[in-house]
């Protein structure tokens, strides 16, 4: 009897489409013949960490995405990966770090902002300004909104809020902000 072959491209090919219509069990069961062993393409893990998550086993891809990670330090989409996975699982201190790793993704480059001063760190700054803004729409507003009165508290510093138009009379409900300006 012969072993065989693996064919990465194949399954690959055959795979990315069960992922996207949420059929993580059926990607799971075709991915996992090929790392009984414990050894396998680097590839095929990362679509066992992201069928269990498919499938809502986030306590389980953990590991699988922390050896990828390990074994590919530089390799951002897949540290963007463990971060979603780590926040889903309430460990936010780790979670967060690795989540600013986003920026240098090829979609999320463009949101980036270059500022001139550091981020804040959630430590008073009384006598500065600190501009919080949304990053990829109105979720990330709808998000942030409510958490400004709580920003300016901490932070004791003016606060000015930058939003989209859309959401501005929403904005100027709200408290906490000494300011808003509207983007673009």
């Amino acid at each position: 009897m012969t072993t065989p072959i693996l064919d990465l491209q194949a399954i690959e090919a055959e795979v990315r489409p069960l992922l996207l219509a949420g059929r993580g069990r059926e990607v799971e069961m075709r991915v996992r013949p090929w790392l009984t062993n414990g050894t396998g393409p680097v590839a095929l893990w990362a679509l066992l960490a992201q069928a269990l998550r498919v499938q809502g086993r986030v306590q389980e891809a953990r590991p699988i995405q922390e050896m990828l990670v390990d074994a590919l330090p530089g390799h951002l989409s897949t540290r963007f990966d463990l971060s979603e996975t780590l926040l889903l699982l309430g460990e936010f201190k780790r979670g967060w770090r690795e989540y600013s790793h986003r920026y240098s993704l090829a979609h999320t480059t463009r949101i980036e902002r270059k500022v001139q001063r550091p981020r804040w760190d959630g430590r008073a700054i009384p006598g500065q300004t600190l501009l919080i803004h949304d990053e990829q729409g109105y979720g990330d507003t709808f998000q942030f909104i409510r958490m400004v009165a709580w920003a300016k508290a901490r932070s004791q510093a003016t606060v000015v809020l930058e939003i989209n138009h859309e959401t501005a009379s929403l904005a100027r409900r709200m408290a906490g902000f000494d300011a808003i300006t509207l983007r673009g």
